[in-house]
């Protein structure tokens, strides 16, 4: 196990993944020697010389070549690959045998450290010796991830001895070693650890007793050199584990620890995990990859505060019982529990055993706080005890929300426990936020300059603004660009514009009665309530699907485009003399203010405070019911956004002309094949006659004509060699070029190269005294 020698627990091996630095750490290239050989020695490579007293076996790789070699050190035997560390400590040698590494199978060597526990290894069969390397897992890809990926999919594995590094022989340590003690489970090794809870050597380790064990590394190198026993010594830097606690290195040492076993519900896992919506869906994939490689859980710590790992043991180990209630617990107990009885002291608590009458203590292990994660659903409701039906009605919840890196912490903490308490995923669905990057899409640095903190953030803009840029710009699961200038532009018009339509409530306020109409007195009133009932459903939509920038982007166009450009500009004239337009407007900001909330929560209290007078309110936004979609008129939303696109399309040719709206036109021509695009404008033509300021609306076909001009860069990259041909031949036949297209034709034949129309720059033209949009 992964042990951390400050906070003196075990750590699971998922608390480890993302702990890794770069450290300091000695390199040591040891002799072993060879069992009946006179001055021939076996060369290990090792960077945790402390680990060398508990050395049951040296591995070999079976089919690597291996050598022996005469030097001023006696021979040395290595990996023909790695006689370049000989090179490079400038130790001259003589090949005088190559060997297969099966050739060295079984062979006995001595021990090279004379402490006690290396005495009572040399008594156990089989240690000492050559064993041959094993392959063991490294890694599962799910099927997706591997396509995704584009590796191979199922099981990877690696060697335990490669002649890539060292010198390809490899000290095995069984006690102070994942994949040591896999080796040595195969070939049934004695597993020496002299170490104790704070990670000191201890008397089966004499003379190095008491040291700690990254202190004793330099010892016992000391300790090597002066008997002859050590060929190279250095320090390196490299990867090593650290504790996320204190970030003291870890150490892997024997311990005896509670697990889960895993296997009965991988599969379930795996399987139920297809059905979860994964937002982003590579998380999903990654989730899975995850869980295929999993391991049995190890949930005890040796922590002294958390939750009591409730399993009470006999004296002779020989009887386990695990209580799972509090009234178990007093039915067993040995003596009568107050009524009061803190769980934190179960400790104390002696039990009997109902079956063999033994008394039985506690274990003093905790549970690992990734169990509590896991077990939260349930904790929080006093599950199976307490509200069960409750419990089980919201069960799976529909979704958990965390960032990236809970894929192998909450995320798979509540898959275990929930598939292994009920059958099932915990959840519906799960949403990760991406990571914040600039406005390049650049990772914040300091070395690139481009870190905007947080809080300068707020200060600058607002936390309002902030907060309302990040429901609007993109998805939450994508990588979410930070673009100061956006924030200052778009929101701040957005903020600006609504605060304007409460102002405009506010000064028509002695108008409006008390209550809003129940009736709206016009069309675009109507279409006005119905596109507010729309962006409702919008909204709710887009946060039950964790697609906020949906609920940023329907609040910005209702506000921005439907309220301030098209129904103020609509009902300007009514203001004059109606005041229901007014209401309608408060009406709807009233709502807009309950939506916005839980993005920018001050604006949104002020303006929903400020209407209070004229809508009523509560003391707070935030203490409104969040709105449910009411019934919406669809067909009458859609005849409005037709009637929109000709009314733009109406100013735009105002603004070809430069003829302001102030200046009356004698009419607007509408061309179109679409029967519902004419039965929307026809029934508003008074609207689109006031918004456009022409005297009337009118359905014809107008003459047009179309000017052709080649697309120079797209001919070049289309036809290459063939493009000077084509521009000379329609030079002369421009006309006829132009008529082709005028009759719908999507390629003209030139120099005899067909040449679709989409290489050419087409312009419409409408007679003189009209303007085309």
């Amino acid at each position: 196990m992964h042990w951390c020698p400050k906070c003196e627990t075990a750590l699971a091996g998922y608390e480890t993944t993302d702990s890794y630095k770069n450290v300091s750490d000695p390199s040591v290239v040891v002799m072993f020697p060879v069992s009946g050989r006179t001055e021939e020695y076996f060369l290990v490579y090792t960077t945790t010389p402390w680990t060398l007293p508990a050395n049951v076996a040296i591995a070999a790789h079976p089919e690597k070549m291996y050598v022996r070699v005469k030097t001023a050190r006696g021979v040395l035997i290595l990996a023909k690959t790695r006689l370049g560390l000989l090179d490079r400590i400038g130790l001259s040698y003589e090949i005088v045998e190559e060997l297969l590494g099966k050739d060295l199978d079984g062979l006995r060597y001595l021990s090279l450290l004379d402490v006690p526990v290396q005495r009572a290894v040399a008594q156990e069969t089989g240690a000492l010796r050559i064993v041959m390397s094993i392959r063991f897992l490294k890694q599962r890809v799910a099927s997706k991830v591997g396509m995704k990926k584009d590796v191979e999919t199922g099981d990877l594995f690696e060697d335990f001895v490669t002649d890539e590094e060292g010198t390809g022989l490899v000290h095995v340590a069984p006690g102070h070693g994942k994949s040591d003690n896999v080796v040595g489970k195969k070939y049934g090794l004695p597993e020496a650890s002299p170490v104790d809870d704070a990670c000191c050597l201890t008397s089966d380790a004499a003379p190095f007793a008491g040291k700690f064990v990254k202190d004793a590394d330099h010892d016992i190198a000391q300790h090597l050199h002066a008997i002859g026993r050590l060929l190279h010594f250095e320090r390196i830097e490299h990867s090593y584990p650290l504790c996320w606690r204190c970030k003291s290195p870890l150490i892997f040492r024997l311990s005896n620890q509670w697990f889960i076993s895993i296997e009965p519900i991988k599969e379930k896992m795996l399987s139920d995990n297809e059905n979860v919506l994964w937002q982003p869906s590579f998380a999903g994939e990654r989730f899975a990859s995850w869980v295929q490689g999993a391991e049995d859980w190890n949930f005890s710590r040796q922590r002294y505060w958390g939750a009591p790992v409730p399993i009470w043991m006999s004296e002779d180990g020989s009887e386990q019982l695990a209580v799972g209630s509090l009234d178990e617990l007093r039915s067993l107990s040995s003596e009568a529990l107050p009524l009061d009885f803190d769980l934190h002291q179960a400790g104390d608590v002696v039990l009997r055993s109902p079956s063999s009458g033994k008394l039985l203590r506690r274990t003093p292990d905790i549970f690992d706080v990734w169990f509590d994660s896991g077990s939260a659903p349930h904790a929080a409701l006093g599950y199976p005890f307490q509200s069960k039906a409750v419990f089980e009605s919201h069960y799976p919840v529909s979704r958990i929300n965390e960032s990236q890196d809970q894929v192998r912490g909450w995320f798979y903490s509540l898959m275990f426990c929930g598939v292994g308490i009920h059958g099932k995923a915990p959840y519906a669905a799960v949403s990760m936020p991406g990571w914040v990057v600039d406005s390049n899409g650049e990772k914040m640095s300091k070395s690139l300059g481009n870190i905007i903190s947080g809080n300068d953030a707020v200060e600058d803009l607002g936390a309002d603004p902030v907060r309302f840029y990040y429901c609007w710009d993109g998805a939450p699961y994508q990588l979410m660009r930070f673009n100061v200038e956006t924030v200052r532009s778009e929101v701040t018009r957005f903020f600006t514009i609504l605060w304007n339509l409460h102002n405009l409530v506010l000064q028509g306020s002695a108008r409006l009665g008390s209550q809003s109409p129940k009736e709206a007195p016009a069309l675009e009133d109507r279409w006005l309530l119905s596109r507010m009932e729309s962006v409702v459903a919008e909204v709710r939509s887009a946060f039950d699907s964790f697609e906020l920038q949906r609920a940023g982007r329907a609040l910005y166009g209702f506000v921005v485009d439907d309220v301030s450009r098209t129904y103020v500009q609509y009902a300007r004239e009514r203001l004059e003399y109606d005041a229901s337009p007014l209401a309608i407007v408060a009406q709807c900001l009233r709502k807009v203010t309950i939506l916005l909330a839980p993005i920018s929560p001050h604006l949104a209290d002020q303006v929903y405070l400020d209407l209070g007078p004229v809508c009523g309110a509560k003391d707070s936004v935030h203490l409104e019911t969040f709105p449910v979609a009411d019934r919406t008129d669809v067909d009458l939303e859609e005849r409005f956004a037709r009637v929109g696109e000709v009314i733009a399309a109406g100013l735009a040719c105002r603004d070809k002309v430069k003829r302001g709206v102030r200046w009356p036109c004698k009419e607007l021509i509408v061309t179109t094949d679409d029967d519902a695009l004419r039965m929307a404008v026809e029934q508003r033509a008074d609207l689109v006659c006031r918004q456009v300021n022409v005297r009337a609306v009118t359905f014809r076909d107008v003459s047009t004509t179309i000017s052709v001009k080649p697309n120079y860069r797209a001919l070049g990259k289309e036809l290459g060699e063939r493009t000077g041909d084509v521009l000379t031949a329609f030079a002369s036949a421009k006309e006829r070029v132009s008529a082709e297209f005028s009759r719908g034709a999507q390629e003209v034949v030139l120099a005899g190269v067909a040449v679709p129309r989409a290489l050419f720059a087409i312009e419409e033209h409408p007679p003189e005294s009209f303007a085309l949009a």
